[in-house]
């Protein structure tokens, strides 16, 4: 009996020592897995569009706490957990970081993101995520080419 007390003491102990531990240290292994996945649906390479341009990104991750404004650009969300990213686009050469409540939910992991009007042409679309403390790329950077038409 006394062993059996001993050990729900330490577990006890153990479990109140884990949930008083930072969000980081009990995030710890979900921040290791990396950023959810990311990728541009639309518009498709090489695709013709129209002003004002769309970009459709599908990801898993919760983009009220992946986007800028959504969550601390030091802590990686509002709660202090999560992968430490956030999401960057670029346009040519033009970086944007959209904000929460700039990406619209249009299905299942899909956010659709406005911007433009763009000249006509062909543009470079790249969508990925960055560190928030570096803004440096974290995982694979996303690619596509379009043409706007007037």
């Amino acid at each position: 009996m006394r062993m059996r007390s001993l050990a729900g003491v330490c577990a006890l102990a153990g479990a109140v020592l884990w949930a008083g531990a930072p969000a980081s240290a009990q995030s710890m292994s979900s921040a290791t897995a990396g950023p959810p996945p990311l990728s541009i649906v639309s518009p498709t390479a090489h695709a013709r569009v129209k002003n004002p341009v769309s970009v459709v990104l599908q990801t898993t991750g919760d983009m009220a706490h992946l986007a800028t404004g959504g969550m601390s650009m030091d802590t990686g969300s509002m709660s202090g957990m999560g992968p430490g990213v956030h999401l960057h686009i670029v346009i040519d050469d033009h970086l944007l970081m959209p904000t929460a409540s700039q990406l619209v939910k249009v299905g299942t992991d899909r956010y659709r993101y406005t911007f433009g009007p763009l000249s006509p042409g062909p543009h470079t679309i790249k969508a990925y995520w960055a560190a928030n403390k570096t803004h440096k790329p974290v995982g694979a950077i996303q690619t596509v080419t379009c043409t706007v038409i007037p």
